[in-house]
């Protein structure tokens, strides 16, 4: 059965849609180190990673990140993203 939803229909221009700019996305990634008070021993979940654009600041930051999303073509593009990054410990 094939369970596509509105994101995987438009997963090829989902990033075109997005209003977060590289430098925002850095700035974001900063609040949240800051207010999680991250250690290189924290872990971190994102449940709604859409194509991984706006956490790729934070991967590197974390001993372990997962990631979820109801659309599958999404996360598939945000696991291609995330190993580009060289980081191992993500699911």
């Amino acid at each position: 059965m094939n369970k596509n939803n509105y994101y995987d229909k438009i997963s090829q221009i989902y990033d075109q849609t997005r209003w977060l700019t590289e430098s925002i996305a850095d700035e974001v990634a900063d609040f949240i180190l800051d207010l999680v008070v991250a250690t290189p021993k924290t872990s971190f979940l994102e449940p709604g990673v859409g194509t991984g654009l706006n956490v790729i600041p934070l991967v590197n930051t974390f001993a372990r990140f997962m990631s979820d999303n109801v659309a599958s073509r999404l996360l598939e593009v945000s696991f291609f993203r995330i190993s580009e990054t060289g980081f191992i410990n993500s699911r």
